[in-house]
C-alpha cells in the first residue's frame, strides 16, 4: 500500500488530476439536514478529502465523524460521484455527494449546528458551493452526474494550467487522493438494431498491470473532464469509435475498493452506453478487442481488476438495457 500511494501521490503532481472531496447530506430522524457553522459565519455541509486507501463509503463516515463529534449512529446510504464544476471556481474538484442516515440526534455535540428542512435551508447564509450543490440535488429526481460527452472526440483539451497548478497545490498540502478512471460498458449492436455483445479490449502483454487481459474500454480523468466527457475521448482513442450524445445511457456503478488496482489507489465510474460502429483497436494500449455475449465473455481469471464483478452484474440487467437502446435507436 505504501508503493501504491507513493505512485498515486506522483501522479497527482505529474499529471491533469482533479481534486476529490466528499460532501455528507446527514438526514435526522425528522428529516432536517445538518449544518455546520463555517469560519466566514455561514453555514456549511460536513465535508473534507477522500483518501487514497479508502473506499467510498469509508471516506464517507471517516468525514462525517470529524464535524458530528459525539456518539451517533449513521449509515452511509446512496452516493454519487459529481463533477459539477460550479462547485469550486479555483481548483478542478470531484465531490463524492452521500445521503447519510441518522438513527438519532446528534446528543452533546460539541460544536453548533442546526436542522434545515427542505423549507428553511434555502434562507440561511450557506456558503456559495454547498449552496450551489444543495440546489442541484434537491431540484433532481436521482443524485446523478450527467452523460453529455463532447461533440468532437477525436480532440481532447488540456486542462487550463492556472486552475491546475491551483489543483496540485491542494493535492501537495493534503493526502494523497483516489485517481478517477471512466469505464465502458459498451453494448455493440447491428444497423438493424440486433444485440451483438460488449465491448472489451485485451491488453498487451508488455503492460506492467494485468498483461495480457481483457477490459472494458477505460482511462484515467483529466481534471477539466466529466467522466461522460472522458470516456468518449478513450472510446475514441482505443476503438475508433465516436459517440454521441444519447449514446450513454446510465452510470452503472462506482468501484472504489483501494486493492482493486495493483499500481495506483483508483475510483473508476462504469457507465453503460451503445454503439453500431465496429470497434478496433486503434491505441498501443490495446492489442485486441472482441464482442462478446453476456454469458460468453472470458473466464474471470483472464479479465482485469475487478471488470469481471462488473460483468456479472451487468448480466442480471442486460435486458433492460438492451432495450433502452433499442428504444434510443428508433428515436
Amino acid at each position: 500500500m505504501i508503493d501504491k500511494l507513493k505512485n498515486t501521490e506522483r501522479a497527482h503532481q505529474e499529471y491533469s488530476t482533479p481534486v476529490v472531496s466528499v460532501v455528507a447530506l446527514l438526514i435526522g430522524p425528522t428529516g432536517g439536514l445538518a449544518l455546520f457553522p463555517s469560519e466566514q459565519g455561514n453555514y456549511e455541509l460536513p465535508h473534507g478529502f477522500a483518501r487514497a486507501e479508502e473506499d467510498a463509503e469509508t471516506s464517507i463516515l471517516r468525514v462525517l465523524a470529524s464535524w458530528i463529534r459525539s456518539d451517533i449512529s449513521v449509515s452511509a446510504g446512496e452516493y454519487t460521484l459529481l463533477s459539477t464544476p460550479q462547485l469550486r471556481a479555483d481548483v478542478y474538484q470531484y465531490t463524492l455527494v452521500a445521503r447519510v442516515l441518522a438513527s438519532n440526534t446528534l446528543v452533546g455535540n460539541t460544536v453548533d449546528y442546526r436542522w434545515a428542512t427542505r423549507d428553511s435551508w434555502s434562507e440561511l447564509p450557506l456558503t456559495p458551493e454547498h449552496r450551489v450543490l444543495l440546489e442541484h440535488v434537491l431540484t433532481q429526481p436521482k443524485l446523478e452526474d450527467g452523460l453529455q460527452v463532447p461533440m468532437d472526440p477525436s480532440r481532447r483539451d488540456s486542462s487550463d494550467p492556472d486552475r491546475l497548478a491551483a489543483t496540485n497545490r491542494v493535492h501537495a498540502a493534503n493526502q494523497p487522493m483516489p485517481l478517477i478512471t471512466a469505464d465502458a460498458v459498451l453494448m455493440k449492436f447491428s444497423d438493424s438494431g440486433r444485440f451483438e455483445g460488449v465491448v472489451l479490449e485485451r491488453r498487451p502483454g508488455h503492460t506492467d498491470r494485468e498483461p495480457d487481459k481483457w477490459a472494458f474500454p477505460a482511462g484515467f480523468v483529466n481534471a477539466h473532464e466529466t467522466t461522460s466527457e472522458a470516456l468518449a475521448f478513450e472510446v475514441w482513442e482505443e476503438l475508433g469509435i465516436s459517440l454521441k450524445n444519447g449514446q450513454l445511457l446510465s452510470h452503472f456503478e462506482l468501484r472504489t475498493d483501494p486493492e482493486r488496482d495493483a499500481k495506483w489507489s483508483v475510483w473508476s465510474q462504469f457507465t453503460i452506453g451503445y454503439t453500431t460502429s465496429p470497434p478496433r483497436p486503434t491505441s498501443p494500449e490495446v492489442s485486441q478487442v472482441a464482442v462478446f455475449l453476456p454469458d460468453e465473455v472470458p473466464p474471470a481469471e483472464a479479465i482485469a481488476f475487478d471488470h469481471a464483478i462488473v460483468l456479472g452484474r451487468f448480466r442480471s440487467v442486460v435486458d433492460s438495457y438492451i432495450r433502452r437502446a433499442n428504444a434510443a435507436m428508433r428515436l
